[in-house]
């Protein structure tokens, strides 16, 4: 999201401006010949503004621009004391419909422009609430630089008597369980949990005495305004979080062109993925009751689209999970809450209500059917079928025929 009073350029081009008005392709002459017919003012002028404040509307008259040096930005609005403000690269001769306000900004020191309207037109101002600026993309978080990056396999009974620095570090439990004492508050980690220790936390780690455990450590400096999202707590990653630490592991290692470059941006897209999906989790949590059950309501009927729509996959709660999208431990808990069966039990209930319908059809044989619906066999799916209703799929279709 941008800054209050901050707007990203738009491309200009007949879809994204057909609301506001026309692009005249012919150029900007023959746009005025063809829109005016010779009773028009064409004007030249010099513009410094950067930033957008007042607006000018012709309430009777199409009014013509153009860009003749410099890089220009169209700003437009249908009433900008409203705060409801577009931006577009003018790289084109336009003509705008009477009754929408404009002005035009310098995107870097000066621009020219030429514009056209009906002689005797009238013209309205309007003053936006605040003022505008043209916005670019720029970074909200930076990973600025790795220190250390292991993937660590400890002895059973391993014990880190603890320590705190003036950088991040991130934890990931690959295999085993990690217990973690953080500003004296305890965690466990299991396998495909994670979690951030922030500048000046100090941070305690140890395993089982009776298993050994794996782990990833990356130690790193970030800016990043809303560090509260990431510290004192755990994140359970799903596959595609997972796979991430699988490529920054992997190009770690790889001494190729950039390698350390595209180390940093997979660790911010985790950083980022892990982030959104906490927002949108707590955005949910922090609505009145009734609210929040229509939201976890609709996640529910999203997922349960997405199971029927993909039934033939090979589906995991990750990919139902990733496609909402939402983490994988919240989904599971709201699917359990709101359908009183897990979401893999909802996914083999509808697998084997699926394959009754089908063999009543009469259109596919069992091993057909098995095989589309996702089965790894069809003796693994005949012995799912038996247990669920006690009768064999192939004795069901005879009887269904008889």
């Amino acid at each position: 999201m941008s800054e209050a009073g901050d707007i990203l350029i738009r491309n200009l081009n007949a879809i994204s401006f057909n609301s506001f008005g026309k692009i005249i392709y012919d150029g900007f002459r023959q746009g005025v010949d063809s829109v005016y017919g010779g009773n028009a003012v064409v004007k030249e002028m010099e513009i410094r503004e950067k930033t957008a404040r007042k607006f000018v509307c012709s309430a009777d008259s199409p009014v013509t621009l153009d860009i003749v040096h410099g890089i220009a930005i169209l700003c437009v609005s249908f009433m900008p004391s409203n705060g409801d403000i577009q931006m577009f690269l003018l790289d084109k001769t336009v003509c705008l419909n009477p009754g929408v306000y404009y002005c035009v900004l310098a995107f870097y020191d000066t621009c020219q422009i030429k514009s056209c309207m009906l002689e005797k037109c009238h013209l309205k101002e309007m003053a936006a609430p605040r003022e505008f600026t043209p916005l670019g993309i720029y970074p909200r978080v930076e990973v600025k630089k790795i220190h250390t990056l292991f993937y660590q396999e400890k002895e059973k009974g391993f014990i880190f008597k603890g320590e705190k620095h003036d950088f991040w570090e991130f934890t990931y439990v690959d295999r085993g369980n990690l217990y973690n004492i953080v500003d004296e508050k305890g965690y466990m980690l299991t396998q495909g949990e994670a979690m951030f220790y922030g500048k000046g936390q100090y941070h305690i780690q140890w395993s089982d005495a009776e298993e050994s455990i794996c782990f990833v450590t990356i130690t790193f400096d970030m800016d990043f305004e809303e560090a509260s999202f990431l510290t004192d707590r755990k994140f359970a990653l799903d596959f595609e979080m997972r796979e991430l630490i699988s490529k920054i592991i992997q190009e770690s290692g790889n001494n190729s062109y950039y390698s350390d470059d595209l180390v940093l941006c997979y660790l911010k897209e985790l950083i980022i993925k892990l982030v959104r999906s906490e927002k949108f989790e707590n955005t949910i949590n922090r609505q009145e009751t009734q609210v929040k059950f229509k939201i976890e309501n609709s996640i529910v009927a999203k997922c349960i689209e997405y199971i029927q729509n993909n039934i033939s996959r090979k589906l995991s709660v990750s990919d139902i999970a990733k496609s909402i999208p939402i983490s994988q431990s919240y989904l599971s808990t709201i699917f359990k809450k709101h359908m009183d069966m897990t979401l893999v039990d909802y996914m083999n209930n509808y697998r084997l209500e699926k394959s009754k319908e089908m063999i009543r059809k009469g259109e596919y044989n069992i091993t057909q059917i098995a095989d589309f619906l996702g089965y790894a066999s069809v003796h693994y799916f005949s012995t799912q079928f038996k247990l669920k209703y006690g009768i064999s799929p192939r004795s069901y279709a005879k009887s269904v025929k008889r």
